[in-house]
C-alpha cells in the first residue's frame, strides 16, 4: 500500500500496540496472576497507557513524519524483541529488569 500511496503523497504506517491498559484488557486489572504473566513478557516491565500510543499515531500523522511510509512501529515495551515472544517462556527480570503493574506507568503527556 504504501508503495501504492507515495507518487501522490500519501504515508502508510502499521502501529502495533502490545498490552495496553484499555477496556479491552480490563482482565489484567482484575486478575493480578495474569497481570503478572503479561508483565514478566514486557522488558519495559510495565502495561502501557493509550496515551503512549495516541503519541505514535500522532507523530505520524504530524509534518514530523512527512518522510515516514511503510514502517511499522511496535509499541509494546519490547516484548517482540525476545524469542520467547508468542511462546508463553518469561524473559530473565533479574537480567533485564524489574517487573512493574498498570499503576507503575510514569509517562506523562
Amino acid at each position: 500500500m504504501a508503495l501504492e500511496l507515495a507518487k501522490d503523497n500519501i504515508r502508510a504506517n502499521i502501529v502495533a500496540p502490545g498490552a495496553i491498559d484499555t477496556e479491552m484488557n480490563k482482565e489484567l486489572r482484575e486478575n493480578k496472576v495474569e497481570l503478572e504473566k503479561v508483565i514478566k513478557r514486557i522488558p519495559i516491565g510495565r502495561v502501557a497507557n493509550a496515551n503512549e500510543v495516541a503519541n505514535v499515531v500522532e507523530f505520524l500523522a504530524s509534518d514530523k513524519a512527512s518522510y515516514v511510509t511503510g514502517a511499522t512501529f511496535f509499541v509494546d515495551g519490547g516484548m517482540t524483541l525476545y524469542p520467547s515472544f508468542g511462546t508463553g517462556e518469561e524473559h530473565d527480570i533479574q537480567k533485564h529488569g524489574s517487573r512493574g503493574n498498570l499503576s507503575r506507568n510514569t509517562t506523562t503527556n
